[in-house]
C-alpha cells in the first residue's frame, strides 16, 4: 500500500460532518483537511487555483461562492494577507444584481472612512453579514433539491 494520499487504497477519510458531543465543523476546517491532504507537494510555489465564479446574490449559490472564496484564501496566502485584502477580493467578485448592488453600497461607505478606519473590523464580520444578506434561508431543504 502506498503512502501517497491520493492513493485510492489510502485516502484519509474527512472529518465526520458533526460529531456528537462537539461543535459544528466549519467550512474553514473542511477547506484545511483538503488543503493538508491534498495540496501540491511543490515548496514555495502555491498550486494553481481558479479564482471563484461572479457571485449576483442568488442564494443558492451562495454557499459555493464561500467555499470557493475560501479555498482560494487557503492557497494564496502570499496574495491575500489581511481581512481587508478578502474582504476587498470579495467584494470585487461581487457583480451585477443585489450582490453587485450591494458591493457597491459596501464600497461607497469605505470611499467615506478616514484613513485608518474599517467599515468591517474583520473578515468574520463581513462574513457573516454577506451569509446573512444572500444566504440560503433554508440550506438542509435546498440540499435535498
Amino acid at each position: 500500500m502506498s503512502d501517497h494520499p491520493q492513493d485510492p487504497t489510502n485516502i484519509p477519510q474527512a472529518p465526520d460532518p458533526q460529531p456528537q458531543g462537539q461543535a459544528t465543523i466549519t467550512m474553514e476546517d473542511k477547506m484545511d483537511f483538503l488543503l493538508t491532504h491534498f495540496a501540491s507537494p511543490a515548496k514555495g510555489k502555491a498550486p494553481k487555483i481558479a479564482p471563484p465564479e461572479i457571485f449576483t446574490g442568488d442564494c443558492f449559490k451562495a454557499n459555493t461562492f464561500m467555499h470557493q472564496l475560501v479555498l482560494y484564501f487557503k492557497i494564496r496566502t502570499n496574495d491575500l494577507q489581511t481581512d481587508q485584502d478578502y474582504i476587498n477580493f470579495t467584494l470585487s467578485y461581487m457583480q451585477g444584481g443585489a450582490a453587485g448592488d450591494w458591493a457597491d453600497r459596501v464600497l461607497e461607505q469605505q470611499l467615506k472612512l478616514k484613513p485608518g478606519e474599517v467599515l468591517y473590523e474583520d473578515w468574520e464580520t463581513f462574513e457573516k453579514e454577506l451569509c446573512q444578506t444572500f444566504g440560503d434561508p433554508d440550506l438542509a431543504a435546498s440540499a435535498q433539491l
